[in-house]
């Protein structure tokens, strides 16, 4: 929690409301104090002008860094401040800074500044503006560095619950992803092969892009999203063409990861210029077009570095086929 001394109260209450909604809300103790009543002889000190010492003797600028390399992100209080709107100022500027080279997600209460001299700075580290609103649906999400998802019933329902990624496969409950096949004018279909740092099926190949339905989210926007993340293309969502939905179950890694999903299926029919994919290095090795023939021999040879998804291989690939 950061902000200038001007708006303590409000980057207090704002503290508590995030502890509230089950983050940590790290906010500097004498901000607390100062709100209760305490250590008026740095108050005082600082309305009589000595701020500049007072931030060497008190280290705030260094403990302020400490705090930001341990956290997922960064909350800003930038109220108004004599007559200046969404107030940023030089130290907050430099925290900014701090948080932004060491990936730190940036978030401000209220606007973006419109009369600061670094307005194109502020710009360049993208800045997610909340509008004053702690509570609207998915602030937890956002300001968690891991993603949150939606727990479902065995029906495929919304349990109400969120919890993070990690506890959904360590529990081993029910949630659901979105799979996108691109297919393309020749009937060929897009693979990717993982990256090499995934947790489950490092290196193998598998949908043409495949990931979780955040907390809040809708099928198709996470579909969009990761297309976007994962090969760096963007899609209209009428461009998505649902198939059908698979119940899976699966434990890997020696059973410390338990995959419970109904995986949305969705086709998209385009033909992609694979040169000019951007992919995420977290994500993908590479990608390939396959024959629909070629992929259902490997399904049939029980492929050992395809990723076992035999129930949507098959759907899809009796969808696809020419019927004689």
């Amino acid at each position: 929690m950061l902000g200038s001394t001007y708006f303590k109260e409000e980057m207090v209450s704002c503290a508590k409301q995030l502890r509230e909604l089950g983050l940590n809300g790290w906010i500097h103790p004498d901000y607390e104090a100062f709100v209760r009543g305490e250590k008026q002889d740095i108050v005082k000190r600082w309305h009589k002008g000595e701020r500049a010492a007072l931030k060497k003797e008190n280290n705030y600028l260094k403990v302020h860094y400490k705090h930001i390399l341990e956290s997922d992100a960064i909350l800003i209080v930038n109220a108004e401040k004599n007559g200046v709107k969404n107030y940023i100022g030089g130290n907050v500027l430099i925290e900014m800074g701090q948080a932004y080279v060491n990936d730190k997600k940036i978030f401000f209460l209220y606007d973006m500044p419109t009369n600061s001299g670094y307005l194109d700075e502020i710009e360049s580290m993208d800045p997610i503006c909340l509008n004053g609103n702690l509570e609207y649906q998915g602030t937890y999400q956002k300001m968690s560095a891991e993603e949150q998802i939606d727990v479902l019933d065995e029906k495929g329902n919304k349990t109400g619950k969120v919890v993070s990624k990690t506890e959904v496969h360590k529990s081993g409950l029910w949630h659901r992803t979105v799979h996108v096949w691109f297919l393309n004018s020749k009937n060929q279909l897009l693979l990717q092969r993982r990256a090499k740092q995934k947790i489950n099926h490092p290196g193998m190949w598998d949908i043409s892009v495949a990931g979780h339905i955040s907390a809040g989210q809708t099928s198709k926007e996470a579909a969009e999203r990761e297309i976007q993340e994962e090969i760096g293309t963007h899609l209209d969502p009428t461009e998505l063409e649902h198939l059908f939905t698979v119940a899976s179950h699966s434990t890997i890694n020696n059973g410390t990861y338990i995959d419970q999903e109904f995986q949305d299926v969705y086709l998209v029919r385009k033909d992609l210029d694979l040169s000019k994919l951007v992919f995420s290095d977290r994500e993908v090795e590479e990608v390939m077009y396959i024959d629909i023939s070629e992929l259902k021999r490997w399904v049939d040879e029980k492929k050992e570095n395809l990723v076992k998804h035999t129930e949507e291989y098959n759907r899809l690939i009796e969808l696809l086929t020419p019927k004689p």
